[in-house]
Order: C-alpha cells, then structure tokens, then sequence
C-alpha cells in the first residue's frame, strides 16, 4: 500500500454563505455527498477532513464521528499547517487535496491522475 490520502478543507463559518456545506442535496449535506463521491476512489487508502477547532464546527465533525474518515482540527487560518500535520502524521506518499465546497468532484479524475503519477 503506498498510502495515498485524501485531504478535504472544511469549515461552517463563512462569511458569504455559513454553513453552506451542511446545506442538503437529496437527503445528504453538501460533505457528505463529497466523501460519498471521494469513497468510490480505487485509489485513495485513507479520507481526512481538516477543519478548524471552532465550536461551529463541532456540527461538521459530528457528522463523520463514526464513519471511516478521519478528522483533523487545526488553525482557522493557517490551512496550510493542517496540511502539513496531516501528511507528517499520516506517512503519506500522495495526497489529493480537495476543497469542501466542491461536491462534485469526480473520483475516477481522481484515480485517473494517481495512475499516471505512480507510473
């Protein structure tokens, strides 16, 4: 396993649109549907979101209390540093980095772009 993660930025406060990404699609929040989309990767061994350590975003993390993704709460503004925490803790050979506001990424994009960088 080369370990190749998935980072996802998230966080519920935003000045033009709060909490947008717990917004509903079908009957699941804008994430939600993300990480759905982002689990169908043949490619990617673990699922990280990195949020801030605000209690606005206590609501965002409970949602993936129980489920195979990892959360990680770090600086409000500095998303580089939860980046870097993530990547020194986890190993990872490859991370995909991926915005939270993004819920239609397309994971077979995704596992096209690993192939080509593992080849």
């Amino acid at each position: 396993m080369e370990n190749i993660i998935v980072i996802v930025q998230a966080r519920c406060d935003s000045s033009r649109f709060p909490n947008k990404i717990l917004e509903k699609l079908s009957n699941k929040t804008l994430i939600e549907f993300l990480f759905h989309r982002l689990f169908k990767s043949k490619k990617i061994d673990n699922f990280y979101l990195a949020t801030t350590k605000k209690k606005s975003d206590n609501k965002l993390c409970n949602i993936f209390k129980d489920t195979k993704v990892k959360i990680f709460r770090g600086d409000e503004v500095d998303v580089l540093s939860r980046y870097y925490k993530i990547a020194k803790q986890s190993g990872a050979k490859i991370i995909v980095r991926i915005t939270g506001d993004c819920p239609l990424v397309d994971y077979s994009i995704i596992d096209k772009i690993i192939t080509k960088m593992q080849a």
